[in-house]
């Protein structure tokens, strides 16, 4: 009696933990509602070395016309995006047009945005990705100065 007992602890032991890891990593929306309720500061871009990583940030507004806004190191910029558990979708972004000398960052961020297609979202980071591949990685920052 005691080792049916035992086999079926093991047994249950065994399906908790293989379900467990069987669930995906990756966050939806339903899951993380971080996404919309916190401003997010770049940390990293596809391991590129800029300067002034840490001015570049975002926020995602949670409301029917689902709005994106942020500075892009010299110009504030906003549009639309679309969620759906971890798939992310940035419409058409629009931005100030002001000049600053070093637009370089700016610009590959803003176009790197154009592509990214899924996030995850991991105690205070969120990772942005297009296709598979990692792009960005963003920490949740206390304020959106």
């Amino acid at each position: 009696m005691n080792s049916i007992y035992l086999k079926l602890v093991v047994a249950a032991i065994i399906i908790f933990g293989m379900n467990q890891a069987c669930n995906t990593t990756r966050n939806s929306v339903k899951d993380q509602p971080g996404l919309t309720q916190t401003a997010w500061q770049l940390i990293e871009i596809e391991g590129a070395d800029f300067e002034n990583l840490a001015k570049v940030w975002l926020k995602f507004e949670n409301n029917d016309e689902k709005k994106v806004s942020g500075y892009a190191g010299c110009n504030r910029f906003f549009g639309a995006y679309e969620v759906s558990d971890y798939n992310l979708k940035f419409g058409k972004l629009a931005s100030t047009k002001m000049y600053c000398p070093q637009m370089e960052l700016e610009s590959f961020f803003l176009k790197k945005l154009e592509n990214i297609d899924q996030f995850e979202i991991i105690g205070s980071k969120l990772r942005l990705f297009a296709e598979t591949e990692e792009i960005m990685i963003f920490q949740s920052k206390i304020s959106d100065d």
